[in-house]
């Protein structure tokens, strides 16, 4: 029974309702109306009493004139009195005919009189003549004297006594009301004693109308009221419906028309704003996640490239510093040959034959130098090529980032505005109590989906900041390394001059053998100076080789960060996925 009246529907909790509230209200006005019907009642049974009194002594006042205008005899206006008020004796000539008499009250009230000694002059029930003064009530009042009293105040209010009577033949008491008045030129006290019940004789009467119109004006109320509630009872069924309605993800619901300007047509208008805002920001977040889905594409297909043109770096690295390792070797052998050479120029003067071959075995070993140099210069510039297009992709990356950066601040941006219509929403939605719960659901799974979004945003700046970071430092050192290679280049460069005018030299020699002798020291110095710089040569290859590891070890670090920043990008291109599924649930 109690899970039947909680699956109630608001019409009918409504109607209940007021209908108590009606019936209750109704009754209440029933029950003031009965009281208040009752004491009028009892007012005017109580203005009787005074008229039956007056109109018994207005009797007795005009029996008095015949008696004081000769007409009749004090006895003989007492005893007509008596019987015009109490009506005729008995046959036993105790009681009285109270039938025939006009001074009654209903059924039960009926006049007495008793004279200042308390003797009962007129009684209908048997007691004339006896003296009453010691008669007492059960609660010890002695009634006639109380009564004789009363009926010579000059107040008519304390003329009227109440108190508890029993009849002959009853067994309970019940509670009896007198009138007294005074006739003092006889010396009675006339009044008249009724049951009160008797002044309600016709509240049953008035207690049935009173219930019908309770009834009647009950119907009328819960008829208007019931038409007044139809009229925006389907109002509130029209929210609820389209509440449901978002709340499954269908925005395509037409705006609903609110005509009254009260809170269900301030609910109305407040959920007309709210799917308008709701399409805005879903539109927003789908082109978000759409653009942010393709930039991902794209990012991985750069992260695919940059990793290609790392690894082929790389490679290029290690040719570089396989080809700076024979080019120090080479610079090596040629210092030795230098030395040989040297020797043989101390010899000159002995044998100019084998200076002059020795001389040929030198133009070609300086020649076999040459072309290593030229050889180690292509190998320079290509490495030059390579690290400037390593550090242009590093920059491009960069901008990339920079992008993506720009993307999750506009997330973010839009997660904030979804958070701040959220919870004016779930504002809106406490102050429409129940009929907002509807779409207080969905206020509160927009505001998680903007949260969820704005956590990913943060993660994605935080891994960007940390890619620009690691790309800035890997620029610097690219950059450094073009630097060393550059200076390495001038000075492959200047040692390929040297030898050309070694080359020169020896076919110089070659040709003015015969002034060899003369010119011996000043050859042998050459000899010398070409070995420092040919040594210098070979210390500089062995300086490239060890610039290569290190290009090699950070173009590896390279490919690290590109392939962290790759499993982050398709991440986030899962997340964008995610996301577009969820928003593909709303229909727009």
């Amino acid at each position: 029974m109690l899970k039947r009246k909680k699956n109630l529907s608001i019409r009918w909790k409504l109607i209940i309702a007021v209908t108590a509230a009606i019936i209750f209200s109704s009754s209440l006005v029933g029950i003031v109306t009965y009281y208040a019907a009752k004491g009028e009642l009892e007012k005017a049974g109580i203005q009787n009493l005074h008229q039956i009194v007056g109109g018994a002594v207005t009797v007795i006042r005009v029996l008095d004139e015949e008696v004081k205008n000769g007409h009749l005899t004090l006895e003989q206006a007492k005893n007509r009195a008596k019987e015009y008020i109490n009506g005729p004796l008995s046959e036993d000539k105790k009681m009285r005919d109270l039938s025939k008499s006009p001074f009654i009250y209903k059924k039960e009230g009926y006049m007495w009189a008793y004279d200042d000694n308390y003797l009962a002059v007129m009684h209908p029930l048997g007691y004339e003549g006896q003296n009453q003064k010691e008669f007492k009530l059960e609660d010890g009042t002695y009634l006639i004297q109380d009564l004789v009293k009363a009926s010579k105040s000059s107040n008519a209010n304390e003329r009227l006594l109440t108190y508890t009577w029993k009849n002959e033949g009853e067994t309970k008491e019940r509670t009896q009301m007198s009138y007294v008045e005074y006739y003092q030129p006889w010396g009675w006290t006339l009044g008249i004693a009724v049951y009160p019940e008797e002044f309600y004789g016709s509240l049953p009467l008035i207690k049935g109308v009173i219930a019908a119109g309770i009834a009647l004006f009950s119907l009328i109320c819960m008829g208007v009221f019931i038409w007044l509630f139809n009229q925006k009872i389907k109002l509130i069924l029209h929210v609820s419906n389209i509440a449901k309605r978002i709340s499954e993800g269908d925005l395509t619901v037409k705006t609903i028309e609110a005509k009254s300007t009260d809170e269900i047509g301030e609910l109305a208008n407040a959920i007309n704003e709210m799917i308008s805002g709701l399409k805005d920001i879903i539109a927003k977040v789908n082109d978000a996640s759409i653009h942010v889905a393709t930039v991902s594409e794209q990012l991985m297909n750069n992260m695919e490239e940059t990793s290609k043109a790392s690894k082929q770096i790389a490679v290029t690295v290690e040719g570089l510093n396989q080809g700076a390792e024979a080019s120090s070797q080479t610079g090596e052998e040629v210092a030795s040959t230098m030395e040989e050479t040297a020797i043989g120029i101390e010899r000159i003067a002995g044998s100019s034959t084998k200076v002059a071959e020795t001389s040929d075995d030198s133009i070609k070993e300086v020649q076999n130098g040459n072309a290593s140099l030229a050889k180690a210069i292509q190998q320079m510039q290509s490495i030059s090529k390579s690290v400037d297009g390593t550090t242009l992709l590093v920059k491009k990356l960069g901008e990339h980032s920079k992008e993506i950066e720009k993307i999750t601040d506009v997330i973010t941006e839009i997660t904030e505005q979804t958070n701040l219509l959220s919870l004016n929403a779930a504002i809106e939605a406490a102050r429409a109590g129940e009929h907002g719960k509807g779409f207080a659901v969905v206020a509160d799974e927009v505001r998680k989906l903007a949260e969820q979004s704005k956590k990913s945003a943060e993660e994605i700046s935080g891994f960007i900041k940390r890619m620009q970071e690691d790309a800035n430092e890997a620029i610097s050192s690219m950059q450094k390394e073009a630097d060393e290679v550059e200076a390495g280049l001038n000075d492959i460069n200047e040692a390929g001059e040297a030898f050309e005018n070694i080359r020169k030299s020896f076919e110089h020699v070659n040709n003015q053998v015969q002034e060899v002798s003369a010119a011996s020291q000043q050859i042998s110095a050459g000899a010398e100076q070409v070995a420092a710089s040919i040594q210098e040569m070979a210390g500089i290859a062995r300086e490239v080789a060890i610039g290569s590891e290190s290009i090699t070890s950070a173009v590896e670090n390279q490919v690290s960060s590109i392939e962290e920043l790759s499993n982050f990008t398709a991440r986030l291109k899962v997340l964008a996925q995610e996301l577009q599924l969820f928003i593909n649930k709303f229909k727009l």
